[in-house]
Protein backbone atom coordinates (compact mmCIF):
# COMPACT_ATOMS: atom_id res chain seq x y z
CA UNK A 1 0.00 0.00 0.00
CA UNK A 2 1.42 3.31 -0.68
CA UNK A 3 0.71 6.74 0.70
CA UNK A 4 0.51 9.96 -0.85
CA UNK A 5 0.51 13.43 1.29
CA UNK A 6 -0.66 16.62 -0.75
CA UNK A 7 1.18 19.72 1.37
CA UNK A 8 0.25 23.16 0.56
CA UNK A 9 2.42 26.17 2.17
CA UNK A 10 0.86 29.81 2.53
CA UNK A 11 3.63 32.34 2.02
CA UNK A 12 2.83 35.71 2.46
CA UNK A 13 4.54 38.37 0.89
CA UNK A 14 4.77 41.95 2.10
CA UNK A 15 2.47 44.03 -0.39
CA UNK A 16 2.01 48.12 0.54
CA UNK A 17 -0.66 50.10 -0.57
CA UNK A 18 1.46 53.60 0.04
CA UNK A 19 1.00 54.12 -3.72
CA UNK A 20 -3.20 54.05 -3.93
CA UNK A 21 -3.45 56.05 -1.08
CA UNK A 22 -0.48 58.64 -2.25
CA UNK A 23 -2.65 59.00 -5.22
CA UNK A 24 -6.21 59.12 -4.20
CA UNK A 25 -5.16 62.21 -1.72
CA UNK A 26 -4.12 64.27 -4.78
CA UNK A 27 -5.76 67.14 -5.71
CA UNK A 28 -5.20 66.75 -9.07
CA UNK A 29 -6.70 62.89 -8.96
CA UNK A 30 -9.62 63.48 -10.78
CA UNK A 31 -7.27 65.04 -13.57
CA UNK A 32 -4.96 62.23 -13.60
CA UNK A 33 -7.43 59.50 -13.38
CA UNK A 34 -8.54 59.53 -17.13
CA UNK A 35 -4.81 58.43 -18.17
CA UNK A 36 -5.51 55.32 -15.81
CA UNK A 37 -8.79 53.88 -15.98
CA UNK A 38 -8.97 53.23 -19.15
CA UNK A 39 -6.36 50.36 -18.91
CA UNK A 40 -6.51 46.62 -17.92
CA UNK A 41 -4.92 47.05 -14.38
CA UNK A 42 -5.14 51.11 -13.35
CA UNK A 43 -3.68 50.14 -9.94
CA UNK A 44 -1.21 48.31 -11.31
CA UNK A 45 -0.47 50.97 -13.67
CA UNK A 46 -0.33 53.63 -10.90
CA UNK A 47 1.94 52.01 -8.87
CA UNK A 48 4.26 51.54 -11.28
CA UNK A 49 4.63 55.54 -12.21
CA UNK A 50 4.26 56.28 -8.50
CA UNK A 51 7.33 54.12 -7.87
CA UNK A 52 8.92 55.96 -10.22
CA UNK A 53 7.62 59.34 -9.03
CA UNK A 54 8.97 58.32 -5.21
CA UNK A 55 12.27 57.30 -6.67
CA UNK A 56 12.67 60.40 -8.33
CA UNK A 57 11.66 62.06 -4.93
CA UNK A 58 14.02 60.04 -2.66
CA UNK A 59 17.07 61.21 -4.88
CA UNK A 60 16.47 64.51 -5.98
CA UNK A 61 13.99 65.91 -2.65
CA UNK A 62 10.91 67.80 -3.33
CA UNK A 63 12.42 70.41 -3.04
CA UNK A 64 13.87 70.59 -6.90
CA UNK A 65 10.52 69.85 -8.13
CA UNK A 66 9.19 73.85 -8.61
CA UNK A 67 12.73 74.17 -10.16
CA UNK A 68 12.64 75.40 -14.16
CA UNK A 69 15.95 73.81 -15.18
CA UNK A 70 15.12 70.58 -15.47
CA UNK A 71 14.02 68.19 -18.60
CA UNK A 72 11.99 64.59 -18.13
CA UNK A 73 11.91 62.60 -20.62
CA UNK A 74 9.47 59.54 -20.68
CA UNK A 75 10.38 56.77 -23.24
CA UNK A 76 7.84 54.29 -23.98
CA UNK A 77 5.03 56.35 -21.95
CA UNK A 78 2.43 54.29 -24.20
CA UNK A 79 -0.83 55.39 -25.74
CA UNK A 80 -2.17 57.92 -22.80
CA UNK A 81 1.26 59.52 -20.77
CA UNK A 82 0.31 58.30 -17.19
CA UNK A 83 3.86 58.84 -16.28
CA UNK A 84 4.53 61.63 -18.06
CA UNK A 85 1.26 63.53 -16.94
CA UNK A 86 1.61 62.86 -13.61
CA UNK A 87 5.21 64.57 -13.40
CA UNK A 88 3.69 67.26 -15.16
CA UNK A 89 1.09 67.76 -12.36
CA UNK A 90 3.43 67.53 -9.39
CA UNK A 91 6.31 68.90 -10.64
CA UNK A 92 7.16 72.30 -12.91
CA UNK A 93 9.73 70.55 -15.19
CA UNK A 94 9.38 70.14 -18.85
CA UNK A 95 7.73 66.77 -19.30
CA UNK A 96 8.48 64.61 -23.01
CA UNK A 97 6.84 61.98 -23.46
CA UNK A 98 7.92 59.60 -26.43
CA UNK A 99 5.79 57.02 -28.16
CA UNK A 100 4.60 56.03 -31.31
CA UNK A 101 1.52 54.60 -29.84
CA UNK A 102 0.50 58.31 -28.75
CA UNK A 103 -3.52 59.22 -29.19
CA UNK A 104 -2.18 63.20 -29.24
CA UNK A 105 0.94 64.99 -30.14
CA UNK A 106 2.40 68.34 -29.41
CA UNK A 107 2.79 70.96 -26.53
CA UNK A 108 0.35 71.17 -23.32
CA UNK A 109 -1.22 67.72 -24.96
CA UNK A 110 -3.82 65.77 -23.23
CA UNK A 111 -4.91 69.83 -21.91
CA UNK A 112 -1.40 69.31 -19.64
CA UNK A 113 0.28 72.28 -19.44
CA UNK A 114 4.34 71.23 -19.66
CA UNK A 115 3.49 68.00 -21.15
CA UNK A 116 5.07 67.89 -24.91
CA UNK A 117 4.25 64.55 -26.57
CA UNK A 118 6.06 63.23 -29.54
CA UNK A 119 4.62 60.65 -32.10
CA UNK A 120 8.07 58.57 -32.36
CA UNK A 121 10.63 56.00 -31.08
CA UNK A 122 12.90 57.61 -28.59
CA UNK A 123 15.68 56.88 -30.96
CA UNK A 124 13.91 58.56 -33.70
CA UNK A 125 13.64 62.14 -31.79
CA UNK A 126 16.33 64.59 -31.04
CA UNK A 127 15.60 66.92 -28.39
CA UNK A 128 17.15 69.55 -26.65
CA UNK A 129 17.37 69.34 -22.92
CA UNK A 130 17.48 71.75 -19.64
CA UNK A 131 20.89 71.66 -17.73
CA UNK A 132 19.39 68.92 -15.50
CA UNK A 133 18.08 65.54 -17.28
CA UNK A 134 15.25 62.95 -15.51
CA UNK A 135 14.46 59.51 -17.73
CA UNK A 136 12.16 57.67 -16.41
CA UNK A 137 11.34 53.91 -17.83
CA UNK A 138 8.16 52.65 -16.75
CA UNK A 139 8.12 49.43 -18.18
CA UNK A 140 8.62 50.83 -21.12
CA UNK A 141 9.83 48.78 -24.24
CA UNK A 142 11.89 51.23 -25.68
CA UNK A 143 15.93 51.32 -25.58
CA UNK A 144 16.46 53.66 -22.61
CA UNK A 145 20.08 54.43 -23.57
CA UNK A 146 18.73 56.44 -26.80
CA UNK A 147 17.07 58.73 -23.99
CA UNK A 148 20.33 59.66 -23.13
CA UNK A 149 21.59 60.03 -26.52
CA UNK A 150 19.52 62.35 -28.51
CA UNK A 151 19.00 64.92 -25.69
CA UNK A 152 21.71 67.38 -25.89
CA UNK A 153 22.96 69.91 -23.34
CA UNK A 154 22.35 68.20 -20.53
CA UNK A 155 25.33 67.94 -17.77
CA UNK A 156 23.42 65.65 -14.83
CA UNK A 157 20.88 63.21 -15.80
CA UNK A 158 19.15 60.69 -12.82
CA UNK A 159 17.60 57.63 -15.15
CA UNK A 160 15.32 55.25 -13.67
CA UNK A 161 13.70 52.09 -15.03
CA UNK A 162 11.05 49.70 -14.04
CA UNK A 163 11.71 46.95 -16.90
CA UNK A 164 9.43 44.57 -17.65
CA UNK A 165 10.13 41.86 -20.73
CA UNK A 166 12.68 44.26 -22.21
CA UNK A 167 16.14 44.65 -20.46
CA UNK A 168 16.82 47.88 -19.48
CA UNK A 169 20.64 49.01 -19.74
CA UNK A 170 22.84 52.66 -19.64
CA UNK A 171 26.50 52.33 -20.74
CA UNK A 172 29.51 53.65 -18.79
CA UNK A 173 30.65 55.74 -21.70
CA UNK A 174 33.91 57.89 -21.33
CA UNK A 175 31.89 61.02 -21.73
CA UNK A 176 30.28 60.33 -18.54
CA UNK A 177 32.41 61.54 -15.43
CA UNK A 178 30.48 59.73 -13.54
CA UNK A 179 27.60 56.50 -13.52
CA UNK A 180 26.50 55.05 -10.47
CA UNK A 181 23.91 52.10 -10.87
CA UNK A 182 21.56 50.83 -8.09
CA UNK A 183 19.01 48.05 -7.58
CA UNK A 184 16.06 47.72 -5.20
CA UNK A 185 12.73 46.10 -4.78
CA UNK A 186 9.82 48.07 -4.63
CA UNK A 187 6.75 45.79 -2.92
CA UNK A 188 4.89 48.52 -3.45
CA UNK A 189 4.51 48.12 -7.39
CA UNK A 190 1.31 45.80 -8.31
CA UNK A 191 3.38 43.53 -9.88
CA UNK A 192 5.87 40.16 -10.38
CA UNK A 193 8.41 43.16 -12.05
CA UNK A 194 9.17 45.26 -9.24
CA UNK A 195 12.47 45.94 -9.50
CA UNK A 196 13.83 49.86 -9.77
CA UNK A 197 16.90 50.31 -11.52
CA UNK A 198 18.55 53.95 -10.78
CA UNK A 199 21.67 55.43 -12.56
CA UNK A 200 22.87 58.80 -11.52
CA UNK A 201 25.68 60.33 -14.20
CA UNK A 202 27.43 63.84 -14.59
CA UNK A 203 28.60 63.85 -17.75
CA UNK A 204 32.06 65.54 -19.04
CA UNK A 205 31.09 69.66 -20.50
CA UNK A 206 30.98 69.63 -24.07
Amino acid sequence: MSWSVNVSTTVTVPVSARYIDEFLRLKCAPDLLRFFNKCQHPAKEVTETFAAFRMVRKQLGSENFGRNDFTCIVPGDGALPRTGATMAHLTRWEIISVDPALKEEGENAFGVERLQCIKKRIQDCRLYSRPNLVVLAVHSHAPLQAALDIASNWKEALVIAIPCCVPQAIQDREEYLKCKMSSTQDMGIFSQKNEVLTWKIIRASR
